[in-house]
C-alpha cells in the first residue's frame, strides 16, 4: 500500500521529534518527489537544513513554502524571522504571531506543529531583542521594546526569556535595580528546578536538559555579568557546559566569573585550576580575529594566577627550534 502525503508528513514529524534527521530527510524528499511545491515538504526540509546549519538552503525552502497562499503554518515565518535581519525579520515575526494566535485553539489534527502560548511569547521576545540590536537606532526603539516585552509577559508570564528581556531593557536604560529584580525573577522560573533535576539525576549519572536554548542562557549570563551577579552566573554557565563543553562564550564567561568570585574571597586554590581549564579552552576555541580582545583577557587572567599560556604556533616554533638544534648538533 502506497503511503499518502499525509502519512509521510506525520512520519517526518515523528522523526524530527526523535532527533532522526536522516529519517526526516528521507520522508521530506519523498513528499517533494510527489509534489515539488508541497508546502509541508518544503517546511520539513527547511527545518532539516536549519539543523544542519545550511542556512541559505533553509531560507530557500521556507521562502518557497510561504509562497503558497494556502499555507496556514506559522513555522516558516518564525524561522524566516530568525534567518533575516532588521525590518524584514520584524515582518516575518509579526506574521508568525498573527498565525500562531489564530491557531492556539485549533486541534492538533488540523495543525501539524501546534503553537503554544510560550511560542507566541518567545516570538515577542525575539521582536524585543531585535529592537535592542538591529533596529536600536530607530526613534521608537525603546517604545517598541517595551511594547513587545509586555506582550511577551502577558502571553506567558512563566516564560523566563520574557523577564530576561525586560531585565536587558532596564539595563540599557541604566535602571540597575529594576534589571536585577527582573533577572532574578527570570532565574527563579528555571534555575531551582534545573538544580533539583541535576541532584536527582546524579544517582544514575543523567544530565538534566534545560528547556531554554543555549543562546538565551548565554544572554542571561551576559546580563548577570553586567550586573556583577557572579554567584548567579555559575549555575547558568554550568547548565550550558553540561550540554556543550566546547561553547566559547560559556568557557570565556565562566573564567571571568571564577576570577571575580576568587577576588571576593572564594577558594583560590580550587578556582585557579578551574580558571586555567576554562581560560585555556576559551583561547583554543576563540576566533583570533573576531575574539582577539577576549584572547588577551584570558591570557592576562592566566598570567594573574601564575600560568603561562603557550599558543599552538608558539609550541610549533619551539618544536621547530629544537629540531634545528638537533640538526646543528649532528653536524
Amino acid at each position: 500500500m502506497q503511503e499518502t502525503t499525509k502519512d509521510l508528513i506525520l512520519k517526518a514529524h515523528e522523526c524530527i521529534e526523535n532527533g532522526d534527521l536522516t529519517g526526516a530527510m528521507e520522508m521530506g524528499k519523498k513528499i517533494l518527489d510527489n509534489d515539488s511545491d508541497n508546502m509541508k515538504g518544503l517546511e520539513i526540509m527547511g527545518y532539516i537544513m536549519l539543523e544542519l546549519n545550511c542556512l541559505d538552503e533553509a531560507k530557500f525552502c521556507f521562502t518557497n513554502s510561504i509562497e503558497n497562499r494556502d499555507n496556514d503554518s506559522h513555522v516558516p515565518y518564525l524561522y524566516l524571522g530568525q534567518l533575516t535581519d532588521g525590518e524584514e525579520s520584524e515582518k516575518y515575526f509579526l506574521q508568525a504571531i498573527v498565525m500562531m494566535t489564530k491557531n492556539l485553539n485549533e486541534s492538533e489534527e488540523k495543525i501539524l506543529f501546534k503553537p503554544t502560548k510560550l511560542d507566541v511569547s518567545n516570538a515577542y521576545v525575539s521582536l524585543c531583542e531585535l529592537y535592542m540590536t538591529d533596529l536600536c537606532d530607530k526613534e521608537d526603539a525603546e517604545a517598541k521594546c517595551t511594547e513587545y516585552v509586555k506582550k511577551a509577559i502577558e502571553m506567558d508570564s512563566t516564560n523566563p526569556a520574557s523577564w530576561q528581556s525586560l531585565a536587558s531593557l532596564n539595563l540599557v536604560k541604566n535602571d540597575v535595580e529594576k534589571a536585577k529584580e527582573y533577572i532574578e525573577k527570570s532565574l527563579d522560573l528555571w534555575v531551582p528546578a534545573y538544580e533539583k533535576a541535576k541532584i536527582d539525576g546524579s544517582s544514575n549519572d543523567t544530565v538534566p536538559t534545560c528547556e531554554l536554548s543555549i543562546e538565551i542562557r548565554v544572554k542571561c549570563a551576559e546580563v548577570l555579568y553586567e550586573l556583577q551577579m557572579f554567584k548567579n552566573m555559575k549555575p547558568v554557565l554550568e547548565s550550558i557546559l553540561n550540554e556543550d563543553d566546547e561553547s566559547f562564550q560559556a568557557n570565556y564567561l565562566m573564567a571571568l566569573t571564577l576570577e571575580n568570585l576568587m577576588d571576593q574571597g572564594e577558594n583560590k586554590e580550587e578556582f585557579h585550576a578551574l580558571i586555567e581549564e576554562h581560560a585555556d579552552i576559551a583561547i583554543s576555541l576563540a576566533n583570533p580575529v573576531l575574539e582577539a580582545e577576549a584572547i588577551l583577557k584570558m591570557t592576562s587572567l592566566l598570567e594573574k594566577i601564575g600560568v603561562q599560556h603557550n599558543s599552538d604556533s608558539e609550541e610549533e616554533d619551539e618544536s621547530g627550534s629544537d629540531d634545528e638544534e638537533m640538526v646543528v648538533d649532528k653536524q
